[in-house]
Order: structure tokens, then sequence, then C-alpha cells
């Protein structure tokens, strides 16, 4: 055992010994928690990419808190979370203090806790969110699993499903410091079992993140705020007569592919194409949103199979999208074929001269991505599912069925 190790396992035991403290000294305020909690859907606890707050704003009552402190989203709106500006101003005593919010949720009693990625309360890499489970689920509160990709994907299944192709497994030793981990399968099998022995509902694109869940997920939605969608659709003159603006915004360059991205696009410029290529890293979204709809084509990711909440940002900023998402591949995609460009590391140079050689090609795909998203992906659709989906767990329904 490393002193690493060591340091985690009492600090995860003083969690649990203050917990259980906790739950006992603060139960006759249990008026003030419920005021805060109850009847609410707490959402947390990772920011990725505004998944937090893209969710939460979708679902009615909701309480959503972030506590990684590196999240753009976070710092530069800590107000939208629940104790946000708290967060960011405490150190590594953040987790000494997880205890007492773990304990007021519980003594609040939610109507359910959506733990987005492999995120919890409590530190989870000791038990893999055993025991934080075990005792959410006490208290009789729902809990909802949604994953995100390298969180769950297991890098030896997806070579096997996918010889031939060069996916994200092939980069996530670089990239994911627990992917470089002898035992890393292990460890994933863990997770994907406590989630399925506490979860009523786990969130998974099966496809994409292939893991080892023993039953099928409920496929990954994503839903689009009103604020999100361009004030004023681009004219089809701001495709002709502008020069293009090419658009990479990668959380994690490697595995979104912006090496291959570098070398196409000094290819391009080389054989004479005019364009601006901007490139964005660690942004908040709404400095994103602001790039977004001004650009004419935004270039996504290269080895995932499928689109992020970023792609549908991009087609609801009326863009020509490339990505390596493909529909016709990936039946859990739930979109219409034709939405965007699909594309790889191998035949990103020929798909990007295509569209820049036409501009009315540019235009059909940015109008067909913004109608979709308009019609498919709005507020009023986001509110009817996640109502449904938290309805159908308190009544105890299939929702798959």
């Amino acid at each position: 055992m490393t002193f690493k190790r060591f340091l985690r396992i009492c600090l995860f035991r003083y969690q649990v010994c203050s917990t259980k403290i906790l739950l006992f000294a603060l139960k006759p305020f249990s008026h003030y928690f419920l005021a805060i909690f109850a009847d609410k859907t707490v959402i947390g606890f990772y920011e990725h990419c505004s998944n937090i707050l893209s969710i939460s704003s979708s679902v009615q009552n909701s309480i959503p808190i972030a506590f990684n402190k590196e999240s753009a989203d976070l710092k530069a709106h800590p107000q939208k979370y629940i104790f946000g500006n708290a967060i960011l101003r405490f150190g590594y005593s953040l987790h000494l203090l997880r205890p007492l919010w773990l304990a007021c949720i519980l003594i609040g009693r939610p109507k359910c806790i959506l733990y987005f990625s492999r995120s919890s309360i409590l530190l989870d890499s000791v038990d893999f969110r055993s025991w934080e489970f075990k005792i959410v689920s006490r208290f009789r509160i729902p809990i909802i699993c949604q994953f995100t990709g390298n969180d769950i994907r297991s890098i030896e299944m997806q070579k096997n499903k996918f010889p031939d192709l060069r996916l994200i497994n092939s980069y996530m030793g670089w990239t994911v410091k627990i992917a470089r981990q002898e035992n890393y399968e292990q460890i994933l099998k863990q997770y994907a079992k406590i989630s399925e022995k506490y979860a009523s509902l786990i969130i998974n694109d099966d496809f994409c993140q292939i893991s080892y869940f023993s039953k099928p997920s409920l496929p990954v939605r994503f839903f689009l705020e009103d604020y999100v969608y361009i004030p004023i659709e681009k004219s089809m003159s701001h495709f002709y007569s502008k020069e293009l603006i090419l658009l990479h915004c990668p959380r994690d360059p490697i595995s979104k592919g912006t090496q291959v991205i570098h070398s196409v696009i000094d290819r391009l410029r080389i054989e004479g194409f005019l364009f601006e290529y901007i490139e964005l890293v660690d942004l908040s979204r709404e400095e994103v949103l602001r790039a977004l709809r001004s650009s004419h084509i935004v270039i996504n990711e290269l080895y995932s199979m499928a689109p992020g909440l970023f792609a549908y940002e991009a087609l609801a900023n009326h863009n020509a999208l490339i990505t390596s998402a493909d529909p016709e591949r990936n039946t859990s995609i739930s979109c219409e074929k034709g939405l965007w460009v699909t594309a790889y590391n191998h035949n990103l140079y020929c798909k990007l001269r295509d569209l820049l050689c036409d501009r009315s090609l540019i235009y059909k795909y940015a109008d067909l991505g913004l109608q979709y998203t308009k019609k498919y992906m709005n507020s009023r659709k986001a509110e009817q599912y996640y109502n449904n989906l938290f309805s159908s767990i308190s009544n105890k329904k299939d929702i798959l069925g």
C-alpha cells in the first residue's frame, strides 16, 4: 500500500465517521434541511462541460452542486451552484467538510440524487461509492447514475469491439491518469457493479462508453436551454461574404484529435485555402457560446462514437459540425442522419476540404442542424423528458419498458 493510498483510506474513514455523527447531531434541525432539499432533485457533483447546469435548468426544483473547483463554469458563475462561492474558497479542507454536505442532504430527504460521472460527495476512490450509495438508499432516496465517457469506458472492451478503428481508447492511457493503472479494468468493474446494485436508473451510451454493466442502460439525451440558441439565425450571405471561421474547443486535446486537426489546418493553408482557425481551451460556457455565434464550421472530435453537449451547442448556433460520431454505426444516437459531417483522423482532410470548396454545403449542414435542435432538443422537450424520468422512478415504473 502506498502512502497516498493510506492517506485516502484515513480521509475516507474520517468522512464516514463524521457523517454518522452529524446525522445524529443535526437531527433536531431537520426542518431547516427539509425546507432546502425536500421534493427537490440534487444534481452533482462533478461539473463536466456544463452538463450539471444544463440538466438542472431543465429539471424543476433542482439543486446543482459542483465540487471540482477547476471547472471553468464554477469559476465563472459560482452563484449558479448551491454553496458555489464557499466551495471555491476552500482548498483541500473541502474534503473535511463534505460529510456535512452529505448529512444535510440525507436529513433533507430530496426526491432524487443524480450522480454525474463517477462523482460522489465523499471520497469515491476507496470503495467506489459503495458506502455512500448504501446510506443514501437507507434513507429511501432514489439514485440515478449518469456517465459521460472516460469515467466508465472500458479500454479493453472497446478495443475488442472495434479492432479496425483508432478510437479514444488509443489515447486514454496518456490523458486519463487512472487508466494507466494495471487494475484499471477491475476498477471499472467495481464502479459498474456498485452503480447497478444501488441506482434506480443508469444513463450511459452503451455503444460509445462500453463497460461492464450487466443490463442495458438508458441512452444519454441532451437538451439545450433557450439562451443557448443563436438569437438571430445566420443568413446565407453570412456563409458567403465573410472569411470562414473554423472553431475547435477541446477539453482534452489529445483525446479529441487536436494534433490531427493542427496537421490538417496547416496542409489546407499551404494549399491556399483562406480561413481563420480559432481554438478555445478551458473557457466558460458563455465564452464558448459567444465564439459559436460567429463561426461557420466546428470541428468537434475525431475518436468518439457519440456527440457530446458541445456538438449540439454548435448545431444550435447555426454551424456545420464535423465529428466522428456516426448515427448509422451508433444507433443509440437519437437524431436524424445527415445533420453533420462524420469524419475520423484518416479522412478529416478530405471532409474539411470538401466543405471549404462548397459554401452552400456548409450552409446546408448548419441549417439542418439548427432546425433539428430547435424541434427536438428545446427546453420544453427537456422538461417533459426529465419530469417523466423522475416520476417514473417515484412511481417505480420501468422506464425502459
